[in-house]
């Protein structure tokens, strides 16, 4: 069992396992008065013949069981968009629309230049750490997010005409590149 502020995941090699570790939990919520959200406890697993856990799993003392995904789908788990099947599509469909939250904001003129470049530096950058930590992602993207931000701030600027490398762009705002911050974040 596995825990941090209010996340917390089991994992179990079998279904006798979990159901031990289920209970030691319920134990241990009801000694330092902690309770559990039934509603978002979801779980999840397959048997060792690859077929979905299906077996109703209880939290004590309920007679409701708790409610189960499929191994494909996703769980959040501190930030992060899981799957058994390792399909990170949901985290990355996240953090693309972290991105374009602000380029479009940044596009329609509802923030300035200076603040799309703090949003980016300060904000979106720091959302994106949890994914870039953990997902693989495709070098295809991690340049679409690149181009597409220096293309937002460029246009913002009245200099889209100007055909100034992102690089250029992404230098004079003091923004990292997404390509680079992977990097970065994966060697670290």
């Amino acid at each position: 069992s596995r825990g941090y502020c209010d996340d917390t995941v089991i994992l179990a090699d079998t279904v006798d396992q979990l159901k031990r570790m289920n209970n030691f939990t319920h134990e241990f919520f009801t000694k330092h008065n902690l309770t559990i959200n039934l509603t978002k406890t979801k779980v999840t697993g397959r048997h060792a013949d690859g077929t979905a856990l299906t077996t109703p799993i209880f939290w004590p003392g309920r007679t409701t069981p708790l409610a189960h995904l499929d191994p494909g789908d996703t769980i959040r788990y501190l930030g992060a968009h899981l799957s058994l099947d390792l399909n990170w599509n949901t985290q990355l469909k996240k953090m693309n629309a972290n991105i374009m939250h602000t380029t479009v904001a940044l596009k329609h003129n509802r923030i300035s230049l200076l603040q799309a470049s703090l949003l980016l530096q300060h904000v979106t950058g720091p959302k994106l750490d949890i994914g870039l930590r953990h997902a693989d992602i495709p070098t295809s993207l991690l340049k679409s997010w690149d181009t597409t931000i220096a293309n937002a701030l460029a246009a913002r600027a009245d200099l889209s005409y100007a055909k100034i490398h992102k690089s250029a762009i992404l230098a004079i705002c003091r923004i990292q590149p997404i390509q680079h911050r992977y990097i970065a974040t994966r060697t670290a």
